[in-house]
């Protein structure tokens, strides 16, 4: 649990990106672990393996799906749209 909250503590990067879905009030499903254990959740989307980037989940928020980042939140994984 307190892994959890300093993941989303303020400052930090994950942070600033659920800052700015927030403040466009557009939502996202975030879910932090390894894709391999979390693909029975999804099927189809798309495999990323990209560096998080604040604006980018912020952008892939905009699909209405789900983002998928790895388990220290350094790397964004997986996307699906619905």
């Amino acid at each position: 649990m307190v892994r959890a909250l300093e993941m989303v503590a303020p400052g930090t990067a994950l942070r600033e990106g659920i800052d700015n879905i927030l403040h466009a009030r557009s939502g996202g499903l975030i879910v932090i672990g390894e894709r391999d254990e979390l693909s029975f959740l999804f099927s189809g989307g798309i495999k990323l393996d990209l560096d998080y980037v604040p604006t980018l989940i912020y952008e892939l928020a905009k699909m209405d799906g789900a983002i998928v980042l790895s388990a220290n939140a350094t790397k964004i994984a997986h996307a699906t749209c619905s």
